[in-house]
């Protein structure tokens, strides 16, 4: 009987050891699949990560979405499937910034219902993040990309894409005719939608915007075009961005698909415990990410909670020491507290990470440290570097 039992219990050792390795061998390789992408953000060249882009999967996902007759479906799929692929979508989206610019990292996986995600931060140069979450599935042996999250307008590339087709095409059958408009107003809502899009695809913000606060109010306040509402007048001003913000605050507040999004609106309305709730939950999505503790610090630093603010920093330096976001917001906490010795500990930590070396003329000139370059601090410090 012992025999036997021991030989249950080496069956049962193996077959978790074997089950561990595959779950090893499946993490690692949708880590090389996240490095793809974020290789191809970092240098602009998308030719690799899009051999790795299941067009198929995401054409047909994205006609799902658009909830389309069988004839329009057989139309927008050729054109899915011989235009798109992650250079005209992402590419494209980051094109306003030099790629040497944007600070690019896989950050982990993440577990969403039965589905791993892969997930690539991108930090851009005058502060902000933005994570992308891959949904991808493995076909002949691979893993590929057939959709991504983009944390920061709170929705899927297929979702982008099929509104953008639908609105620019004002197919009759899609989702537009799911919306909440009044009896006989169909015609109007399509036209309306149609020219907002066209109009924000010229860059005519001011002009998209105008045609969609032209739509009913029960169509206003829709998610697809509330979102979309609050999107265009990032491009017209904050007055106009906060305002729409605000009221689509008041409608997804608990939703916890834009809880990211969010956190931007209640820093600004100065409602720093929900910024610092929706930060949390976030935190619990990319554990131990570094950007999102520096964002957390910055609110501290609005609370003037100078000693949370800086610990925080501390960590967050300690898991991500290339982050340089992390040191200018400690360089800032302790110029607001006037602690100069803090504050260089910052700019020392700075000049090591970065090899930049400061000089008096990097602060001469500037209002912000007038007292700083006149302290105590500041002169041992200079005389100090100049031995």
């Amino acid at each position: 009987m012992n025999t036997v039992k021991g030989m249950w219990l080496s069956l049962l050792l193996c077959c978790s050891l074997v089950g561990q390795l595959a779950h090893a061998d499946q993490q690692q390789a949708l880590l090389e699949l996240a490095e793809l992408l974020a290789e191809a953000i970092s240098t602009n060249d998308y030719a690799a990560v899009d051999q790795r882009f299941d067009h198929a999967g995401f054409a047909k996902l994205t006609i799902e979405k658009m909830q389309l007759s069988a004839s329009e479906s057989k139309s927008v799929k050729k054109q899915l499937l011989s235009s798109m692929n992650l250079s005209s979508i992402l590419g494209k989206g980051l094109s306003a910034y030099d790629p040497k610019n944007l600070g690019v990292k896989v950050i982990g996986i993440v577990r969403d219902k039965n589905e791993s995600l892969p997930v690539v931060r991108v930090s851009f140069p005058e502060g902000g993040t933005n994570y992308y979450e891959l949904r991808v599935k493995k076909l002949k042996n691979q893993y590929f990309i057939y959709d991504i999250f983009i944390r920061a307008n709170s929705q899927y590339i297929s979702e982008t894409i099929g509104q953008a087709i639908v609105m620019m095409m004002g197919l009759p059958s899609s989702w537009i005719a799911t919306l909440a408009y009044p009896e006989g107003s169909r015609k109007e809502v399509v036209r309306l939608i149609s020219e907002a899009n066209a109009a924000q695809a010229k860059g005519e913000f001011q002009l998209a915007f105008d045609r969609l606060q032209e739509l009913p109010q029960s169509v206003q306040e829709e998610d697809v075009v509330n979102l979309m509402m609050v999107m265009v007048s990032s491009q017209l001003g904050d007055d106009i961005y906060r305002r729409e913000l605000s009221i689509f605050a008041e409608r997804q507040a608990e939703n916890p698909r834009y809880n990211f999004m969010l956190i931007d609106h209640y820093y600004y309305m100065g409602q720093y415990k929900k910024a610092l709730n929706a930060v949390e939950k976030m935190l619990k999505r990319y554990p131990g990410d570094a950007a999102l503790m520096q964002l957390k610090a910055v609110i501290y630093l609005e609370q003037k909670d100078y000693k949370k603010a800086d610990d925080l920093l501390l960590l967050s330096q300690q898991l991500e020491p290339e982050f340089e976001d992390t040191y200018w917001t400690g360089v800032t906490v302790n110029l607001r507290k006037k602690d100069y010795a803090r504050m260089i500990y910052w700019l020392e930590q700075l000049e090591q990470q970065s090899g930049v070396q400061f000089e008096a003329a990097n602060f001469e000139g500037d209002e912000t440290y007038k007292e700083f370059i006149n302290s105590d601090e500041f002169l041992h410090w200079m005389t100090h570097k100049s031995i």
